[in-house]
């Protein structure tokens, strides 16, 4: 019987390849329709602190949503790697500038501790933007493997934040995704439009 860290495995490069062979304008054109969708969430338009990921290859872009959070007000926190323990230390920002390459390739804060989300900072009014391999319509998620987002969820949604997966149409699974112990249901899963994967099957 197949182990479930081999299935998840299996489904993680199956899923990548299909984000992956989406072209450039297809992806804009998902992650466009998945920020309009954002913008008339409730838990968005209220939410004095988004905690989100800096969008790097294919994944779900999110640039635009951090600017448009910036401007309207909110507090923007991104999310710095700690390698030892797989942990997220998540740091404010008020933009883009001063950002660094981490060792995977993607952008993150440096480690000035000045920037780091005090530990006070009320969760009860935040959302937690979340990417993923693939979600299903349960909620569960796909992750890369190192357990960073299921580590920090549950302290996060035990504060009353709230976790919201994005996802490109061609990355919802049509059954169920496995389920381990330690995985983490998320909330909302706001989703790409079906155009925009037009190789999609169901």
């Amino acid at each position: 019987m197949e182990s479930m860290e081999h299935t998840k495995q299996h489904l993680r490069e199956a899923f990548r390849q299909a984000r992956d062979a989406m072209s450039p304008d297809e992806r804009q054109a998902s992650s466009s329709s998945i920020l309009m969708k954002l913008r008339e969430l409730p838990e968005v338009q209220r939410a004095s602190l988004i905690l989100t990921y800096v969008s790097f290859g294919s994944e779900v872009r999110t640039e635009r949503v951090i600017e448009e959070a910036l401007r309207a007000g909110k507090q923007v926190a991104v999310p710095r790697c700690v390698a030892h323990g797989h942990l997220l230390e998540w740091h404010l920002i008020d933009g883009f500038e001063g950002m660094e390459r981490s060792p995977f390739g993607m952008l993150e804060p440096t480690s000035d501790p000045g920037t780091l989300l005090p530990k006070e900072a009320k969760l009860a009014n935040a959302v937690a933007l979340v990417p993923g391999l693939a979600f299903d319509a349960y909620g569960r998620r796909l992750g890369y493997g190192g357990g960073y987002y299921d580590r920090f969820l549950p302290s996060f949604k035990a504060a009353g934040g709230v976790s919201i997966g994005l996802c490109h149409a061609c990355q919802l699974s049509a059954e169920p995704l496995p389920q381990g112990p330690h995985d983490v249901l998320m909330d909302i899963v706001v989703i790409g439009d079906e155009a925009a994967c037009p190789d999609l099957q169901r």
